[in-house]
């Protein structure tokens, strides 16, 4: 596997899936996060924040880290990238490198893949699912002190949400991608809010999360 496989791989099953589709079904209908369930959650044990809200979450999520990386090590998973896939995965601000990218894609492609066996032509393993357990493995391997994960669009049905996180955190809300979450700011809201594992916090003290999950 090289760089460009890698980065195929993510979409991989999502692409084979889309043309089996409803468009405009709503995340409910199309997304399978208990998929990775499994394989997210055995990979857990770092203290976690997951970062999710309708604007400005991956702000936050590089807030929250930086403020954390003057004291711990710290992984950090954001999407979508700015110019390279790479800046998705960083620790302590680096973004993995090109050789770590292709390494623990290929650790992780197994496993993946064994699901992708069980599952029909209309379902997919989402990328969001791939990415997270990439990284897990990534910032397991290199011992990190805390991680940070930013969410997709929503949390109910993301698989960034399966990560076992100590700590969960909404930004603001409003209508956006009304399609999928919900026509109401409501409906939109009690999905982001499925965001939690133990308190929610609302704008809280980093300094407070990194002590905490000491």
């Amino acid at each position: 596997m090289n760089r460009e496989e890698a980065e195929n791989f993510v979409y991989q099953s999502y692409l084979r899936a889309e043309k089996h589709q409803d468009y405009n079904e709503k995340d409910a209908a199309k997304r399978r996060p208990d998929l990775t369930r499994e394989i997210i959650r055995k990979k857990a044990g770092t203290p976690a924040a997951v970062i999710t809200g309708s604007k400005g979450k991956g702000s936050a999520a590089n807030m929250i880290s930086q403020i954390l990386q003057t004291k711990y090590k710290v992984g950090l998973m954001t999407s979508p990238h700015l110019t390279r896939f790479n800046e998705r995965f960083k620790i302590n601000g680096a973004d993995i490198s090109d050789e770590d990218f292709v390494k623990y894609m290929s650790l992780i492609r197994p496993e993946i893949e064994q699901i992708g066996r069980t599952i029909p032509e209309n379902v997919c393993i989402s990328p969001m699912g791939i990415q997270a357990d990439l990284a897990l493995t990534y910032f397991r391997a290199n011992h990190t002190d805390f991680n940070v994960f930013e969410c997709g669009k929503g949390a109910k049905y993301d698989d960034v949400n399966n990560v076992v996180h100590e700590y969960a955190v909404i930004n603001s809300i409003f209508l956006e991608h009304t399609r999928e979450l919900g026509s109401t700011v409501e409906a939109i809201a009690e999905d982001k809010c499925d965001n939690r594992r133990a308190e929610v916090r609302l704008y809280g003290s980093a300094e407070a999360i990194g002590s905490e999950g000491d």
